[in-house]
């Protein structure tokens, strides 16, 4: 059986553009993507059409954050978070950790 894709475009972990069904690693995968837009200011795949930024979650490199203000450890941290594996993301747990220590 197909199962089907829901969810915003932009905020999708990959294995959700796959169909699998959502995890906490894909909670952590769209706080990756809504980090990444409010430290650049532009979402991570800025396509206008959802199957291009589908695809992008799936197949296009991790974005960097080009800002050179961020706090050492931010940066490395969004950049996790956008991992394409979910094993390779940080729970959210360490996720908020590492906010905590930024306040």
């Amino acid at each position: 059986a197909v199962r089907a894709r829901l969810g915003t475009p932009n905020y999708m972990a990959p294995e959700q553009v796959r169909g699998s069904a959502p995890t906490p690693a894909a909670d952590v995968y769209a706080l990756g993507c809504i980090a990444y837009r409010m430290l650049s200011n532009e979402l991570p795949y800025p396509f206008d059409n959802p199957n291009t930024v589908a695809a992008a979650h799936l197949a296009a490199p991790v974005p960097v954050l080009e800002r050179a203000d961020l706090p050492a450890s931010l940066k490395p941290l969004v950049e996790r978070m956008l991992a394409k594996e979910p094993e390779s993301r940080p729970t959210m747990d360490e996720v908020m950790h590492t906010f905590a220590l930024l306040a």
